[in-house]
């Protein structure tokens, strides 16, 4: 396979299943015969206190049921519940992941508190890569995705337009919009998740299903088409599709409050 791959992505404590997911990933362009040149993986440094090596030393669902015990009883109990909801995803995910992703695959890789930095972008520069792939990382600056000579594409957790921004999976559950849950492949542009789409793939999911769920059928739909379309745009065999107008606001972090959580995790009975 012709064409030089960077990826970019991240592996962080507070999120160990989507770290695994990544490496997963790797492994996977790597098997389908791309050249993976190199992976930049963002992880932000832990502070070094007592409540991370209790946390260590407990594990996240020891650690969260002694912290929680201080909370309010309401903040305890939506704590909880979206803790076990996630538990099981990410014992699904696993599950699915098997034993093939501890690790990056042997190319040459840049850790960093920040895909953007200096020597991130110092990295992309030396590399020249044809296409920067990147997965679960933050907002990319202009001149790290301008690096790839064909560009830098992302993958979005909905059918975009539609659902831009964060936990698109809290807000398709939240308003039922079943007919919109899936994977978006796109070009990176100066929009939040406004690029050309490069391939949509619709994961179908039941009413009772919960956004943690979501996610991991999300992640693994993303596992098995990303390499493919990696590969289509290498090779030149792809269409890419200016975005239309979103019928949906593009939401942030404090979108998902805590009345809207409670309300939800009541209608999956869950609490």
């Amino acid at each position: 396979m012709g064409g030089k791959v960077v990826l970019l992505t991240s592996d962080q404590p507070t999120a160990r299943a989507l770290a695994r997911a990544a490496r997963a990933l790797a492994h996977a362009i790597v098997e389908s015969g791309i050249y993976l040149s190199g992976v930049i993986v963002e992880r932000t440094p832990q502070p070094k206190c007592w409540k991370n090596t209790i946390h260590d030393f407990l594990g996240e669902d020891s650690f969260l049921n002694l912290a929680s015990l201080r909370w309010p009883g309401e903040a305890r109990r939506l704590a909880l519940a979206e803790r076990k909801l996630q538990r099981k995803a990410e014992d699904r995910l696993s599950d699915f992941l098997g034993n093939n992703s501890h690790a990056f695959p042997d190319t040459k890789t840049v850790l960093t508190d920040n895909v953007n930095s200096e020597a991130a972008y110092q990295f992309l520069q030396g590399e020249a890569p044809d296409l920067v792939v990147a997965f679960a990382t933050g907002i990319l600056r202009k001149r790290t995705f301008k690096t790839g000579r064909l560009g830098t594409i992302n993958v979005h957790t909905a059918l975009l337009p539609d659902y831009r921004g964060f936990w698109p999976e809290f807000w398709q559950v939240y308003d039922k919009a079943y007919a919109t849950t899936g994977i978006t492949i796109h070009f990176i542009d100066e929009g939040l998740d406004t690029g050309d789409i490069v391939h949509r793939q619709h994961v179908p999911v039941t009413e009772d299903a919960d956004p943690f769920i979501l996610r991991t059928l999300n992640t693994i739909q993303i596992l098995r088409d990303y390499p493919r379309v990696i590969q289509q745009i290498l090779s030149g065999t792809f269409s890419r599709s200016p975005q239309t107008t979103p019928s949906t606001p593009v939401y942030r972090l404090k979108d998902v409050t805590v009345e809207k959580k409670r309300e939800l995790l009541e209608r999956l009975k869950v609490l």
